[in-house]
């Protein structure tokens, strides 16, 4: 049923991307470094939809090192869709790249997909936490991304790499 669920997502996003207008005036940013990323607009008062472009510096560990340095670039698709009083389901899709910034050709590729189901009073914005590993590299390294979700937006709060899981959080 989750699978059928997902699926129903995705199918409604296609649509509502296609059937939008092909002139875009919704704010887009990628600059996700300790910022709200700007979410887009509620059009004719439909939920959230909508992706993020993103190409950000990041390091495991707390400072910059020679080894540790990625350039993390990719998409975020995502579609909020309400299933009940309070439910709601959102979609996401991340795509992207990461590339060691000082050993050039080094890189690694990151692709996700989750159904995520949450409960939106109107007051709180949810928390949501998702990880990413990053295929083609050496070592284990995960990209982890942090959303915050209301009924009127989905912004991206923070991005970072872990590696052999540790929980070291990158705040650049």
């Amino acid at each position: 049923m989750r699978t059928l669920s997902f699926v129903v997502a995705i199918v409604v996003s296609a649509l509502v991307l296609g059937c939008q207008d092909s002139n875009m005036t919704n704010p887009i940013s990628s600059d996700v470094s300790g910022k709200h990323a700007a979410a887009f607009a509620r059009p004719n008062g439909s939920l959230p939809d909508g992706s993020y472009d993103f190409k950000q510096q990041l390091y495991i560990g707390q400072s910059d090192g020679v080894n540790n340095g990625f350039e993390v670039s990719g998409s975020i698709q995502y579609i909020l869709v309400q299933s009940g009083d309070q439910t709601f389901e959102l979609a996401l899709v991340v795509r992207g790249s990461a590339e060691k910034l000082y050993e050039k050709g080094v890189s690694g590729t990151i692709y996700g997909e989750s159904m995520d189901y949450l409960t939106l009073d109107g007051k709180q914005p949810a928390q949501i936490e998702k990880s990413y590993v990053i295929q083609g590299l050496d070592a284990l390294i995960s990209l982890h991304i942090s959303f915050s979700v209301s009924e009127t937006d989905v912004t991206v709060e923070k991005m970072w790499l872990t590696e052999d899981g540790q929980s070291v959080r990158n705040f650049n």
